[in-house]
């Protein structure tokens, strides 16, 4: 109903809302309706779905009031004009966002795109026979902690990630100290006989080079600026699995949404999937804090797919 009295269409956060429902639930509920042609989910920076121009429109709203309760009604109803009544924002965020390129944002919708139309009933993972699985620990890591010990310093990328979801084979490490403290940290790996091969190429403010040690073992260092790259490394913690200081969970979702790599999307959705709402709570605070609006709605996609995934792993598990 309230896709038919908003012809523009409305965000998945949007029908969530208006719904009363998780974002997962309102996924699976359009998933069918997209699928069958009766509404269309409109593509470009924000989203929207809206009813298919040749859908019996009337139809699917006369079908809506007979299955809404009459208070049930009232809340739709009250939530379409406090949304027609709300103005609109304009001009740059209320916050200073991480800059995060076009192109990047472009290619991370696109994916989500791809994701969202191949989500379905049967997809999933087998999530806890992944968790199931050792974490790797590579004897080198230990090597470049020590080297970094006289300056604050975590491991990011897929070594913090694995402390979160069900890791995945990785040989590569990222360390990040703060912005400031770059030079210092990068002085204390020549010391230790690691040698820059190349910058990286990085956006959102961040910077640093690729080393590579005596035997062949490759890491790449990141400064993280500002405050948000203070906290990342101020509150970050041991991490058993890796036995190395980690950022925590807030701070490996940002950083990976920053990256917005494939890889990046997919370890995001296996991090927060499972998690309630409660849990996700902190790691919301901090990307409402430094990210900007669409990065928000792509979070609120990314955060669906893998709850959709979490679901059909524990389908599955139900049916063996």
């Amino acid at each position: 109903m309230a896709l038919h009295r908003v012809p523009g269409g409305l965000r998945l956060s949007d029908l969530a809302a208006v719904s009363g429902i998780g974002l997962s639930s309102a996924q699976r509920v359009v998933g069918p309706l997209e699928r069958d042609g009766w509404v269309v989910r409109d593509p470009g920076y924000r989203p929207k779905y809206r009813i298919a121009p040749d859908a019996p429109g009337a139809a699917i709203d006369e079908v809506a009031r007979w299955q809404l309760s009459l208070a049930e009604l009232e809340g739709v109803l009250a939530f379409l004009e406090q949304r027609a009544a709300a103005p609109v924002l304009a001009g740059p965020a209320p916050h200073a966002a991480i800059g995060i390129p076009d192109v990047v944002r472009a290619a991370r919708r696109r994916l989500l795109g791809l994701l969202s139309k191949r989500a379905g009933p049967g997809a999933g993972s087998d999530l806890p026979r992944l968790a199931s699985g050792d974490r790797a620990l590579m004897a080198w890591w230990a090597e470049a902690d020590s080297a970094l010990r006289e300056v604050p310093h975590a491991a990011i990328g897929a070594v913090a990630a694995n402390r979160f979801m069900p890791a995945r084979a990785t040989d590569d490490l990222d360390m990040a100290v703060r912005l400031a403290d770059l030079v210092e940290s990068e002085a204390a790996l020549q010391r230790a006989g690691w040698t820059p091969t190349a910058a990286l190429e990085l956006h959102g403010g961040l910077a640093g080079k690729a080393w590579i040690d005596p035997t062949g073992h490759e890491l790449d260092l990141i400064g993280l600026p500002g405050a948000w790259g203070e906290a990342a490394i101020s509150t970050a913690s041991f991490d058993p699995g890796s036995r190395m200081p980690t950022v925590t969970l807030p701070y490996a979702v940002l950083t990976k949404m920053i990256s917005s790599r494939a890889q990046d999307v997919a370890d995001i959705s296996r991090m927060l999937g499972p998690l309630t709402d409660e849990d996700i709570a902190p790691v919301l605070r901090v990307m409402n804090e430094h990210m900007a609006a669409d990065d928000l709605e792509d979070l609120e996609q990314i955060i669906a797919l893998g709850r959709l995934e979490a679901d059909r792993g524990e389908a599955a598990r139900t049916h063996l």
